[in-house]
């Protein structure tokens, strides 16, 4: 999250975050939550070993673009940045 607003603050910001689900001190869904709240436009992938992720009700977390197993096929991969990035630069 340091990273990601010292390049907001520099006027340099990302064109997307990848972050795990699990994590040690801070799962993804809070990540994509906080990185939504600050820069909405920003896409957000989550990459999970645990199959397919959901939140009550059987839906994908609203602040998430899209999800990635791991380990991650590059072609997959690539194919979804191609998607979800390139339409979202602006012209």
């Amino acid at each position: 999250m340091e990273l990601f607003r010292t390049a907001m603050l520099k006027s340099e910001p990302y064109e997307v975050v990848i972050t795990d689900l699990g994590m040690p001190d801070i799962d993804g869904y809070h990540v994509a939550r906080t990185i939504k709240a600050e820069s909405p436009k920003t896409p957000i992938i989550i990459m999970t070993g645990n199959g397919t992720i959901t939140k009550e009700g059987g839906k994908l977390a609203a602040a998430v673009d899209a999800v990635v197993g791991k380990p991650p096929h590059i072609e997959e991969l690539n194919n979804l940045l191609l998607r979800i990035v390139v339409p979202a630069r602006p012209s």
